[in-house]
């Protein structure tokens, strides 16, 4: 049995009409499916020391006496005979009880998704490249992998993804959606989203083949190194040994680090459990795990490091795994959160093999800080002072107010449209260089964006290359003027957002007085004690 805390939903997609006639097939199973789930957990799947048997053996031989009546039902007088295939219904039937279980982190998977599921976790895969989950009862995007395809299509952290080539994701699990969303290199899909300002989008989507490292680090001056870590795979403790050996080397004079779990979707438990002993010390705890009948605590089996404070970097794609760590590191002490408020994933799942390869993850136990703080659908908030407002939602407010200056131009205003693709390219480009953590650079940007939106209508116009374009300055100058006063306090905003970003608040506080040259357990001072 393997252990993992949440992984990356991107998976194969299958034609509509197929899936709708199998679950068709499936309905008359449903007695079946109940029966099997039934049958399952008597023989172990729930199992605990201090469990019984949930029925005697000539009980679990009539369930699947009446299980088997039913599939000859089918395979006797179903109108299309060489659709009642034994195999696919008897997978469809488990992954029908696992669902019915009500729990979006419960799943059964044949041999070969587990084996495409095994490569997706240790960074290869084909599809679009985002983590997603469940919130609130919808599929979000915890978040869009790095450089990935959907982040490139402008897919964001907290997106509801509400359709997936046409089809509602209403009552959709995120297996549901992962099995749409992944597909081959080079094929497309359509989703809706609904972003965190409300507009609603549609977004087209080429998969590509997803590799992603499973970790990054480097020296960001002298005295502080940077290990940013993207998923928690088998292979990190010892990229992350080797990483600290490579930063050592690099500099003797390291007093401080940034640990970046932004986007970080979490893995395996077990790597999460040897990455918090290497940055906590021996004996304290990592985490509490409760499930149906006892608690674990588990603790820290020690470090040889240097306990340099830690400035861990979050936002609302640091999930499971991501926030064990997160929470182990606050909680002993060693370090600070900074960013925004993470995912809220604060539940385990275990693997449990089937005879024939196919395996079912059933969630097993919720996990709590070591001070015992919930995570569950809560999160972990960053303390005041070290919570850093997110600078998307505003870029998205001034997009927004382009789109509507857009709309209300009349079709033959080329030249005024052309105006507004040029304005939309500096977003776009300033968006990549802050995803990337160049703020003076998407600062510089911002600056050019203001620039133009304040140049004359003329020059403007003149600038697009439309021929006849300084013609419409009459018809575009109350527009333009008003599109200035809509978006200079957005402009404003913005621009306080990305001056005061994540990593500048957390190389601040690493070289604070009250901070640097200091080694943890430490209270970490806030921004108004520097």
């Amino acid at each position: 049995m393997e252990e993992v805390e949440l992984r990356m939903y991107n998976e194969w997609n299958r034609p509509r009409e197929v899936e709708r006639m199998e679950r068709k097939l499936v309905v008359w199973l449903a007695i079946g499916v109940i029966v099997l789930a039934v049958t399952i957990l008597s023989q172990g799947f729930f199992s605990s020391p201090n469990s019984n048997p949930q029925g005697q053996p000539q009980d679990r031989e009539q369930f699947l006496d009446r299980l088997w009546e039913a599939y000859q039902k089918a395979q006797d007088n179903f109108y299309q005979p060489d659709r009642v295939q034994q195999e696919k219904l008897m997978e469809e039937a488990i992954r029908g009880m696992v669902k019915g279980l009500g729990d979006p982190y419960s799943r059964f998977n044949t041999k070969d998704e587990y084996e495409r599921f095994s490569s997706e976790l240790e960074g290869e895969y084909e599809g679009i490249g985002a983590y997603i989950g469940l919130r609130d009862g919808q599929i979000t995007v915890i978040s869009p992998i790095k450089g990935g395809p959907a982040e490139r299509q402008g897919v964001r952290s907290g997106d509801k993804i509400l359709e997936i080539d046409g089809e509602s994701t209403q009552g959709f699990t995120p297996d549901d959606a992962s099995r749409r969303l992944r597909g081959t290199k080079g094929t497309t899909v359509t989703i809706k989203v609904r972003h965190s300002d409300e507009s609603v989008e549609e977004i087209t989507i080429m998969r590509e083949r997803i590799q992603i490292d499973a970790l990054e680090h480097k020296l960001l001056s002298p005295s502080i190194a940077y290990i940013r870590i993207n998923s928690f795979s088998a292979t990190v403790p010892n990229e992350l040994s080797e990483a600290l050996k490579d930063l050592q080397k690099k500099s003797q004079s390291i007093q401080g680090l940034v640990l970046d779990l932004r986007g970080n979707g979490g893995g395996y438990l077990q790597v999460a459990k040897q990455v918090g002993s290497t940055f906590v010390d021996q004996g304290q705890t990592l985490l509490v795990e409760k499930n149906r009948s006892s608690e674990v605590i588990d603790r820290s089996f020690g470090n040889n490091l240097p306990n340099w404070p830690i400035a861990v970097l979050v936002d609302q794609g640091t999930a499971s795994a991501s926030e064990i760590l997160s929470g182990a590191i606050r909680d002993n002490d060693m370090g600070v959160l900074i960013g925004q408020k993470t995912f809220g994933k604060g539940v385990i799942q275990t693997r449990f093999d089937l005879s024939d390869g196919s395996v079912i993850w059933l969630t097993t136990a919720e996990y709590f800080t070591p001070d015992r703080h919930e995570v569950q659908e809560v999160g972990l908030t960053p303390e005041p002072g070290f919570l850093v407002e997110d600078w998307y939602p505003t870029l998205l407010d001034v997009r927004g107010e382009l789109r509507a200056f857009d709309e209300s131009l009349p079709q033959f205003a080329s030249a005024s449209h052309a105006v507004l693709q040029q304005l939309a390219k500096l977003l776009d480009q300033l968006a990549e260089q802050a995803n990337d953590d160049e703020y003076e650079a998407a600062l510089r940007k911002l600056g050019e964006f203001e620039q133009r939106i304040h140049a004359s209508p003329e020059e403007l116009l003149k600038g697009t290359g439309v021929a006849g374009g300084e013609n419409e300055s009459l018809l575009v100058a109350p527009l333009l003027d008003k599109l200035v006063k809509q978006v200079e306090p957005l402009l404003t905003e913005l621009r306080t957002r990305l001056e005061k970003n994540d990593l500048t608040v957390a190389i601040d506080w690493l070289q604070s007085l009250a901070i640097k040259g200091k080694l943890c357990p430490c209270a970490p001072a806030t921004p108004s004690d520097h």
